[in-house]
Parts: C-alpha cells; sequence; structure tokens
C-alpha cells in the first residue's frame, strides 16, 4: 500500500521530546479517545487511551509489524466486522476465524502495553433512554445535552486517571479522529473546562487526525467499538471470542 513506500503509521517522532520529561519541567500526556453511539443509540461511549509520546511511538512499531503481517493498511473496527472498505477483498481467505484472529493479536498488542505503568485506559458509557427520562432542568444542571454530558465525564474520569499515574505537573493533548464533528467537539471541551477548573488547568491540546494514519486512534476505536457491541453479537462466539477481547483492551 501508499506505493509500496514505508506505511505512514510508521513514522516516529510524532512527538519530538526527550524521554524523561521531567527535564522539561513535567510530563506531557498523549490521549487518544473515539466515540461510539449516538444520542438515538442504546447505548453510547466514549473511550480511549493515555500514554506518554514515547510509549506510543515503541507502540507504533508493534502494531504496523501486525498490519504488515495481515496486508491491511490500517485498523478500523468498525469496517472490518462489516468486511468493508480495505477487508471486503480479504473476506474469503480471512473468514470469520480468521477475522477473530486478527483481533485478538490487535488486541494482545494493546493488552501488552496496558503493562507500562505509564499506559492506562479510559472510558465512559451512558444510555441515551435512561438520559431522556430525565426532567428538563435536571438534564440542563448535569450538561444540557446527552453528548456534552458523556464527555464531561469522560474528562473527570481521564483527570482521575491520571491522578494515580503522575504524581508531578502534567499536561494532556488529546486527539480524536477526523470522522468526528470537530466544531462539536471543541465546543463540548470548552463546556468541560468551564465545568471542571482542572480540565481547563490540564489540557493543553486538542485535535483532530485521521485514525488511517494514528495507530492510537485504531486502539482508541477498537476499544469503543468492543465496550459498546462486544457482547452484542458481532463475532462468531460471542460467548468465548469477545469477553477475551475485552478483557485484553482493558485488563479487567
Amino acid at each position: 500500500y501508499w506505493g509500496g513506500t514505508v506505511p505512514l503509521t510508521r513514522w516516529r517522532g510524532l512527538f519530538p521530546g526527550q524521554e524523561n520529561d521531567r527535564e522539561l519541567g513535567g510530563v506531557f500526556i498523549n490521549t487518544y479517545a473515539d466515540e461510539s453511539g449516538k444520542s438515538f443509540a442504546p447505548t453510547m461511549v466514549l473511550c480511549g487511551y493515555v500514554a506518554p509520546w514515547y510509549v506510543w511511538n515503541g507502540f507504533q512499531d508493534v502494531w504496523g509489524q501486525l498490519l504488515d503481517r495481515y496486508r491491511i493498511p490500517y485498523l478500523h473496527t468498525n469496517e472490518l466486522m462489516r468486511w468493508e472498505g480495505p477487508y471486503a477483498g480479504v473476506r474469503d481467505a480471512w473468514g470469520e476465524d480468521g477475522r477473530n484472529n486478527v483481533i485478538l493479536d490487535f488486541s494482545k498488542c494493546i493488552d501488552a502495553a496496558l503493562g507500562h505503568p505509564f499506559v492506562r485506559g479510559v472510558g465512559v458509557a451512558i444510555q441515551p433512554t435512561d438520559w431522556s427520562t430525565l426532567p428538563a432542568e435536571s438534564q440542563k444542571k448535569m450538561g444540557r445535552t446527552v453528548d456534552v454530558f458523556l464527555f464531561e465525564h469522560f474528562v473527570s474520569f481521564l483527570l482521575f486517571r491520571m491522578r494515580d499515574m503522575v504524581n508531578e505537573d502534567y499536561r494532556i493533548g488529546l486527539t480524536f479522529d477526523d470522522r468526528s464533528d470537530g466544531a462539536h467537539l471543541f465546543t463540548t471541551l470548552s463546556k468541560a473546562k468551564d465545568a471542571i477548573p482542572e480540565a481547563k488547568l490540564r489540557i493543553a491540546s486538542f485535535a483532530l487526525a485521521s485514525d488511517e494514519i494514528h495507530i492510537g486512534l485504531q486502539a482508541a476505536d477498537m476499544l469503543s467499538y468492543f465496550c459498546r457491541d462486544g457482547y452484542s453479537g458481532y463475532l462468531t462466539d460471542p460467548n468465548a471470542t469477545c469477553p477475551q477481547v475485552y478483557s485484553l483492551l482493558t485488563r479487567r
């Protein structure tokens, strides 16, 4: 792919700096996040992974090796489960069992990364039907809309997870995939910063990026997909495979 050139997922140095971030006066943490589900869906989730830049650089090498092994340009879980995009041509060769093996291999890659002391998974979920039963005044106090409520709780939980990971000054860079509504996400982030003073201090950047390029977004996409639908039956044997995948993605 890409005419035989080096896959863009292998590009290193996307976050230049020194591995010992303390020399820079603190720690900069990169968070890749993805949402799954809409306001009319049974469940909405917002999930992601948190790690320093140098951990992401090492992670993308291992992830890239898996992409090479399976001869795919990137991993997008929803497309894979529907045999769409770059996976349409491998359906006959892989079959259901082959697809399950691909999912497990990438899940094991994430599980190995979660063994690093500075890597965390973060996720929140809500059932929009429950939100819709709340009085309008309660909805206004809790976030105005279901997606704002979800985002604010994601930010709160992200900051909570950071407290047990970093015991010094730190800043967070948030990256979402560019399939998202960027303007809406930025507005929602601004509201979250107004509602959560620590978020205004800690969240230093916000960006949209291609999940076909950034492996952190591919990992976050996988987490959000299986957090929302992992137990609902897209795989051949959900009772065996889905719990295993979820366990690998979350270490639970």
